[in-house]
């Protein structure tokens, strides 16, 4: 035990070493678990903690669009604007998202450390590395590891101060930056970035140039993504 928890320290000052130590063999059980359910614990806060207005605006833009594509009936879509009118809809609403959120969370996670293993995977054999697939998986976890801090951190200051301190591990947001790929750019995220740049040199890369673009590309995807996603129920409203 002792051993992990010095891995786990490790990873995020000295991440080269680290990796190197890895190339004997990678857990994977401890930092998955850990980054899964710290996440976990962080989205289901946030849901108990966000207010009935905020609520309510999801459920008015979830009519709006049920609404437009004109899929559920006349007789549905009126059950739907009953339910937002009605304080025990919007408390069952905050209900069901606290409990389903983690476990949203968990599958929507474990998906993109699957894709990102592989992107490493593939990247890697350009670099002719004989690593496999699973070891990139372990990569991919122990390289998130810094979410586990931002995750319980957040979930620590919205229980003590309220919704409004959610993004407080998005430093743009500091300076007035509220856009979708300003609240995506985090602490935990640079500091992911930067332990899987001295992974990647560790593990077979050893120019720090290509390493930088290697990892960047997917964060940058992930930027661009979250943004538009987060970014659909402004366009519908």
């Amino acid at each position: 035990m002792s051993r992990v928890l010095i891995q786990l320290a490790r990873i995020l000052v000295a991440p080269r070493q680290q990796f190197d130590e890895f190339l004997n063999g990678i857990p994977v059980v401890v930092p998955l678990i850990l980054v899964l359910v710290t996440g976990g614990i962080y989205v289901g806060v946030t849901a108990l903690y966000t207010d009935d207005q905020t609520y309510k605006g999801h459920l008015q833009d979830h009519a709006s669009v049920q609404e437009e594509v004109d899929i559920l009936s006349e007789d549905t879509l009126e059950q739907l604007q009953r339910n937002i009118e009605n304080p025990q809809g919007i408390e069952a609403a905050k209900r069901n998202t606290t409990f389903m959120a983690p476990l949203i969370y968990a599958i929507s996670f474990s998906i993109g450390l699957v894709l990102l293993a592989s992107y490493y995977w593939v990247a890697s054999l350009s670099f002719e590395s004989k690593i496999g697939w699973s070891n990139w998986f372990g990569f991919a976890c122990w390289a998130a590891v810094p979410t586990v801090y931002g995750s319980l951190i957040s979930a620590a200051l919205i229980a003590l101060f309220g919704i409004e301190w959610k993004n407080a591990l998005s430093p743009l947001t500091w300076i007035g930056w509220t856009q979708p790929w300003a609240v995506l750019f985090t602490i935990p995220l640079v500091w992911i970035v930067l332990i899987s740049i001295q992974g990647l040199r560790s593990w077979g890369n050893k120019r720090i140039g290509t390493s930088v673009i290697v990892v960047l590309v997917p964060y940058l995807v992930y930027i661009l993504l979250g943004s538009f996603f987060m970014g659909i129920p402004a366009i519908v409203a």
